[in-house]
């Protein structure tokens, strides 16, 4: 701190410590034999601290001198590799370069070091956004119903990349009952602003009464043929809509959560220009807005799928991790 200003840190650098880099036209070559495991190994450094670290879009790590040990299978075709490191100033560094067989044609070849450090270049950087907050619930262990594998897993995992990469404050409760999921959020209600987000994840057990069409939420308390510790969509509804944060998303991975809404909701479409997607930003962030996400319609779905998580986590999950870049 100088006169009360934080002083920036240098950018991050990253290079490579064992591969000869060389050009051949527009692209950055390896020559390796096909078939193989090829070990890079190479340093980050980042005086600021190392945000996030990650090769072919994958999270790696790093030792505490900053080196990164990672193996790539070379087959008989080309393989894209893409280094990239972002400290906590959004400061940026990368690498871009392929692992050719070597019974590819030669080309001509001049020695290339690894990419200058970048400052990153925030996408949305005056919208004023507020503060993030998450509740998490992951229901595996039921009294009366059926034991579920993923949930817990699912909750875990999103809370810590909603931390680590998107500065959300997560709390994250397992196998809740009724009483656990509503105090909860009524302690959100006391303790968020009009200026503050709210991300809410439940993953457990639903059931739909198609008699009144209405679906409900089932904590770990409730029971198969009584309603009485389910908790209704509408209920959710209407605890949401005292809760003061401007806005909040809801993501349903259970069965029947399409009963939430039924409604349709503005997109941030595809192929918008900078321009198009900060205005679209802009206006929704000053809105107040209630959204749902769900794994299914009116429906079940299915718990696992995914490997240690459900399809749908597993899918939100990936997402979560790739779309992150796109703001760096």
């Amino acid at each position: 701190m100088v006169n009360g200003q934080q002083v920036p840190f240098a950018a991050p650098t990253t290079e490579i410590i064992d591969l000869p880099l060389r050009s051949r036209g527009n692209d950055t070559q390896v020559k390796t034999r096909s078939g193989i495991d090829r070990m890079i190994v190479g340093k980050v450094q980042a005086p600021a601290g190392l945000l996030m670290f990650t090769i072919n879009d994958r999270e790696e790590s790093v030792d505490g001198k900053g080196l990164f040990r990672v193996a790539m299978r070379v087959q008989r075709s080309v393989v894209p590799v893409n280094i990239v490191a972002v400290d906590k100033q959004g400061g940026r560094a990368a690498i871009d370069f392929l692992l050719a067989p070597e019974d590819q044609p030669n080309g001509s070849t001049t020695p290339l070091s690894s990419t200058p450090a970048v400052q990153a270049k925030p996408l949305i950087p005056t919208i004023p956004f507020g503060n993030y907050y998450a509740l998490l619930i992951g229901n595996k262990d039921y009294q009366y119903w059926l034991r579920l594998d993923t949930p817990e897993n699912d909750a875990r995992k999103t809370a810590d990349l909603l931390a680590r990469r998107y500065g959300f404050k997560s709390k994250v409760i397992v196998n809740a009952t009724r009483y656990d999921i509503l105090k909860a959020l009524n302690d959100l209600r006391k303790e968020l602003t009009e200026k503050d987000n709210l991300l809410i994840y439940y993953a457990g057990h639903g059931h739909l009464d198609e008699k009144i069409g209405r679906g409900y939420w089932v904590p770990t308390d409730g029971e198969i043929d009584s309603n009485a510790n389910w908790i209704s969509t509408i209920a959710i509804t209407d605890t949401l809509n005292t809760i003061a944060a401007k806005h909040i998303l809801i993501v349903a991975d259970t069965c029947y959560s399409g009963a939430l809404t039924r409604s349709s909701l503005a997109r941030l479409d595809a192929g918008m220009s900078d321009e198009a997607r900060f205005n679209w930003l802009k206006i929704m962030s000053e809105k107040r807005s209630r959204t749902v996400l769900t794994s299914g319609d009116l429906k079940p779905v299915l718990d696992g799928g995914g490997g240690p998580h459900s399809i749908f986590a597993k899918a939100l999950i990936d997402v979560m991790q790739q779309y992150f870049w796109q703001f760096c």
